[in-house]
């Protein structure tokens, strides 16, 4: 996953750096209310009326990565670390209760239910969207239930969406410190929190890092088209109170008089199956080179 990264330019003597990532925010837990096991293919109808149909769709404000829906565990802009799910059900004669259920990694619990409403019905269709922050993959799915006599029946259930979470940053400083030609010397503060469960395994890994530099004698050149593997200096703090990493960050490279533009990143290798961080198989990090602009939108783990 992504540990940070940055990007910056100059004309001759002046230097200016504008970092491109720097992220960071809390994640909430949901409330587990009724156990139940991941939906079955079967559902209870009402004879000889028309069975209902129930579609789950999520999503989140970062990219989707090869389809994958990724948010960012305690992402400090409150943004990224938000999956938006959407629920549509059809072919309804009456109004429906709403059950959201929810089965974390490693999957092995049974489903609970963290949220219930009474949807409004129109034209037979009826729709919900929720908001969730999960800080380990989560596969999603609900249930529709239609009130028979004194109680409620399922009448059906709707496919089930996995979202997947990684780990958001912290940059400091924003702006790159002055180059002190003909050598550049850059130094950064990230801090990284992890859930809990993770810390350990996630914060003993190698950090991978990388740089790509584009110089000119007489201009400001265009943004490298590669990142290369590079040497940093990183020292790491854990923090097991409060489930956070910081690294010290220091790198140098060698400008001269001329302009320059340059990108560096960093990663670690995800462990998908071992902790429920990051995704499933390999994006890049690690490589000796990666095309820049990132593939897998700017994922790397």
């Amino acid at each position: 996953m992504r540990i940070g990264s940055t990007a910056g330019c100059a004309i001759g003597i002046e230097a200016a750096v504008t970092l491109k990532r720097a992220l960071c925010l809390a994640a909430t837990a949901v409330s587990c209310l009724v156990a139940t096991s991941l939906p079955a293919s079967a559902t209870q109808a009402r004879a000889g009326t028309p069975k209902p149909k129930a579609t789950l769709a999520a999503s989140s404000t970062f990219p989707a990565v090869s389809g994958d829906v990724l948010v960012l565990y305690r992402d400090s802009s409150h943004r990224l670390d938000v999956a938006r799910l959407r629920g549509r059900v059809t072919g309804l004669t009456e109004r429906p209760k709403i059950e959201l259920l929810a089965s974390p990694f490693p999957f092995r619990s049974p489903a609970v239910v963290i949220a219930t409403e009474i949807a409004k019905l129109s034209r037979g269709r009826a729709a919900f969207e929720l908001a969730r922050q999960p800080s380990s993959a989560t596969k999603y799915f609900f249930r529709v239930l239609v009130s028979s006599g004194h109680r409620y029946v399922t009448v059906a259930t709707s496919n089930v969406e996995e979202v997947f979470v990684s780990v958001a940053m912290n940059i400091k400083p924003r702006t790159a410190p002055t180059c002190s030609r003909p050598r550049c010397h850059m130094s950064f503060t990230e801090t990284t929190f992890f859930p809990r469960a993770a810390l350990a395994r996630e914060s003993a890994k190698h950090v991978y890092t990388y740089l790509g530099l584009n110089l000119s004698p007489n201009a400001r050149p265009p943004l490298p088209s590669v990142l290369r593997l590079y040497p940093f200096s990183i020292h790491k703090t854990v923090d097991r109170r409060e489930a956070y990493v910081t690294y010290q960050i220091r790198f140098s490279f060698t400008v001269g008089k001329e302009g320059y533009n340059f990108v560096w990143d960093t990663c670690t290798r995800d462990t998908f199956g071992l902790d429920g961080l990051g995704l499933p198989g390999r994006h890049d990090c690690g490589i000796p080179a990666i095309p820049y602009p990132l593939p897998y939108s700017g994922y790397l783990g």
